[in-house]
């Protein structure tokens, strides 16, 4: 059978990107996937629990670093980086060499200035699935060309690799997709259907709309533009709660920047304090999504938002910045709004509007449902993804 080595750096956590890969490696029955890690941690825990075999491959300490300081393009950060991966090809090679595989896939583009070169000495495929529309110049153009595919997880996504795209059609988009039975508005109204004391959320006896985000938490996730929305739009509210479901990303403290702390500073100058959770990381996510009626996401850049298709899996209506590939998911004035990146005052209308509005958010919320069963479930996902790789590939 074929064998593919699915390499993923982010060991440390199970967030977006790390949720759309393990499909991948759990759904087929196509081909022989392992998990290649550069070290123990939740990322591999989650893995072996779904029957997935894991290899580590160590890295030496200075590669191990968050994706900003490895990716640095500073020229004398480029050459010590560079230095390194030279140096930490030689165990990659002996490793690839030794489990034979068909097919590198890279799900960062981390992983593929890490395993390409090797992989490209020894002949072997590489697949980089690009999930950001955020471009990192030099790297970028490295990467695309170590990677002998390229696959987007949205047509939005595709600007990211502006001028480097070519006409022979390298870059491909491959929609992710969400498990439809477990992300279900049938579970939703089951669980709804206990008593209010008995949630596990705080929020859940509220009367008026439960207005919640589920990313991390970050400046390009506009959370601050969404406290600003809401405390505009509070008076035609109601008896509202805003909920933050996530942990603070280590990106955050970047040049000392505190983008939590100042959240809850804002959040308490706008006087919403009463009315806002903060809930960290949500283990239950299907369960959160279950109690709420309107999902927000103000992002500067995405790929494909996995955070807006399990709201609409819910069948919850959406209202969302046009970042990376949402309008593909988002058409708006049907299954949800598009507002302007970093415009309060029209996210405060959008939320206003279908905060206020019961009737329509049920029939945007029917809507969205539709949309992520006609077109971006899991299992259409991982048949797209193994077609590829059957006819483009191998």
């Amino acid at each position: 059978m074929t064998q593919v080595a699915f390499v993923e750096p982010y060991y440390e956590s199970v967030t977006g990107a790390q949720q759309s890969m393990l499909p991948l490696l759990t759904d087929s029955d196509e081909f022989d996937a392992r998990l290649v890690v550069p070290s123990e941690g939740a990322l591999a825990d989650e893995a072996r629990e779904r029957g997935v075999a894991v290899d580590v491959v160590g890295l030496p300490d200075e590669l191990d670093r968050s994706g900003d300081a490895l990716l640095d393009t500073h020229p004398a950060a480029l050459l010590d980086t560079a230095t390194s991966v030279t140096g930490y090809q030689r165990n990659i090679v002996r490793y690839l060499r030794a489990r034979d595989y068909d097919a590198v896939y890279c799900n960062s583009l981390k992983a593929v200035v890490l395993f390409g070169p090797a992989a490209k000495l020894l002949g072997i495929p590489v697949l980089w699935y690009v999930r950001i529309d955020t471009p990192i110049s030099v790297l970028d153009t490295l990467a695309y060309h170590l990677a002998d595919h390229v696959i987007t997880i949205s047509d939005g996504t595709k600007s990211r690799f502006d001028g480097l795209l070519t006409p022979d059609g390298k870059a491909e988009t491959i929609y992710t997709g969400v498990d439809l039975d477990e992300f279900s508005p049938a579970n939703a109204a089951a669980e709804s259907g206990s008593d209010a004391d008995d949630s596990e959320f705080p929020f859940a006896d509220r009367d008026g709309p439960i207005i919640a985000e589920v990313a991390t938490i970050q400046p390009r996730k506009g959370q601050h533009h969404l406290v600003d929305a809401v405390a505009d739009a509070a008076d035609s509210l109601g008896d509202y709660e805003l909920v933050f479901a996530g942990e603070e990303s280590d990106e955050a403290y970047k040049h000392g920047s505190d983008y939590g702390r100042k959240l809850r500073e804002r959040v308490a100058d706008r006087g919403i304090a009463e009315r806002t959770t903060f809930l960290g990381w949500c283990d239950d996510v299907p369960a959160l999504l279950g109690e709420i009626d309107l999902f927000v996401l103000p992002s500067y850049n995405e790929g494909l938002p996995r955070s807006i298709l399990e709201a609409f899996a819910r069948g919850v209506p959406v209202v969302a910045t046009p970042a990376g590939g949402t309008r593909e998911l988002v058409t708006h004035g049907e299954n949800g709004l598009v507002v302007p990146k970093g415009s309060s005052d029209d996210l405060a209308d959008a939320i206003a509007l279908l905060g206020g509005d019961a009737e329509l958010r049920e029939e945007m919320g029917r809507e969205a449902r539709r949309t992520v069963v006609e077109r971006f479930s899991q299992a259409r996902y991982v048949e797209n993804f193994e077609r590829y790789l059957t006819e483009e590939v191998l």
